[in-house]
């Protein structure tokens, strides 16, 4: 009888733990609270609409007394031992986002820390408690031609808006899920980043913060699994590019420079020549290749010859009115028939890449053992109570990230 006593028992608590998934919440697009302890600060920068739903539960740092959660658009702090006691992740500046600074002009627009604060994002940045929560900004506002937007990376937070949104209006990247993409790369809210719904299932930790901010129509579709490379890194293959896990590198990550590994003639540097309007690069010796303004512009939005690497080729009409240039990481085409925003594009070398270099590495010899990742999530909506409070205690179960639904206890 006790036994039986108990196996109902236990068979109330376990449903009682599944309904709770599906139980409101103060975040209706969200799997998670906002904890308490960040309640305040949460609502006091304006909450779901700006920051966008929390993507974990609270999170206590090992070995100190350090308390975080993550939310879309930031990572808020608690350190009881330091002041002040709340503060945010500093995403960008850890990231190691930078640019070459403005130059100061006469007009009335804000100009911080060498960089010139559009005025839409200057308003914004008030909203949103200036330096002391959004931090000093780090880059130029920017366009973005693939997504039609303007851009500025501060410490704390990114600001961006779509050309034809109303004025006024500003959104935050997705800083919260880029830090927590180990983590939460599974979260739905995911797409806010750009990256499609097939290239999110694929993209593994430690690339996905990579990808996120690179964007897939930078690097395509993954073309392998994450792999471990001869030389001990992590190595994944997509369709333009190949990356690689490189701690040394701002992204985390930095690219195989595939194009040379392709490459069997190498050609010649070029003179420079006086008067030329193309940027010449020189690359040993006083030799070196021209560049054309318009694959510049798309080298410095992509940060640059840290991520292209050397230019390697002459630009050269591969096809009619389709030119090509070469660089050590990846190839550039300029198609001048082509609707402008689609002009400059990557030529995809990483299957060539993959049949040449990883054939070991593109199929396992055994089929791998299917490991189901399932987690249960219990919190407590009070960090205290009294004697005369009653507790609400809230949980989930979740499978890859994804909460477990028509789920029957046995």
């Amino acid at each position: 009888m006790l036994k039986r006593l108990s196996q109902i028992i236990l068979m109330i608590l376990v449903l009682g733990l599944f309904s709770a998934c599906s139980t409101p919440t103060q975040n209706g697009s969200a799997y998670y609270l906002v904890d308490p302890r960040f309640s305040e600060l949460y609502d006091r920068l304006q909450g779901e609409d700006s920051l966008g739903p929390p993507i974990s539960n609270k999170k206590y740092l090992a070995g100190s007394n350090l308390e975080k959660q993550y939310f879309e658009g930031v990572v808020m702090v608690f350190n009881p031992d330091d002041s002040p006691r709340y503060y945010l992740e500093p995403v960008g500046r850890d990231a190691g986002f930078s640019d070459l600074p403005n130059n100061p002009d006469n007009s009335a627009a804000r100009f911080l820390n060498g960089f010139i604060i559009p005025l839409e994002f200057s308003q914004f940045y008030d909203q949103m408690g200036g330096e002391r929560w959004v931090g000093l900004p780090l880059t130029r506002a920017r366009q973005n031609p693939e997504k039609n937007s303007i851009e500025q990376y501060f410490e704390n937070m990114g600001f961006f808006r779509y050309v034809d949104d109303p004025p006024g209006v500003v959104h935050l990247m997705p800083y919260g899920l880029w830090k927590c993409a180990g983590e939460c790369a599974r979260y739905p809210g995911l797409e806010n980043t750009g990256m499609s719904s097939s290239a999110r299932e694929e993209i593994p930790s430690p690339f996905g913060e990579a990808i996120a901010r690179l964007g897939t129509d930078f690097t395509g579709k993954s073309v392998s699994g994450a792999f471990r490379s001869k030389d001990g890194t992590i190595e994944q293959i997509f369709q333009n590019v190949v990356l690689y896990q490189d701690s040394s590198s701002p992204l985390g990550v930095s690219l195989r420079p595939i194009s040379t590994l392709l490459t069997e003639d190498f050609e010649s540097f070029q003179d420079r020549v006086d008067g030329a309007q193309d940027y010449y690069r020189e690359i040993q010796d006083g030799g070196g290749f021209y560049i054309p303004s318009y694959f510049m512009d798309y080298i410095d939005r992509y940060y640059g010859f840290a991520i292209s690497g050397e230019p390697i080729s002459r630009l050269a009409e591969i096809r009619e009115g389709v030119f090509q240039q070469c660089f050590q990481n990846y190839c550039l085409l300029f198609d001048s028939l082509a609707e402008v925003s689609q002009q400059i594009r990557l030529l995809p070398q990483g299957q060539k890449y993959k049949d040449s270099f990883q054939r070991d590495a593109s199929q396992p010899k055994e089929q791998p053992r299917v490991v189901r990742e399932i987690q249960l999530d219990i919190w407590e909506q009070l960090p205290q109570i009294s004697s005369q409070e009653s507790q609400q205690l809230g949980a989930c179960i979740h499978e890859a990230g994804f909460p477990l639904k028509n789920v029957t206890p046995v």
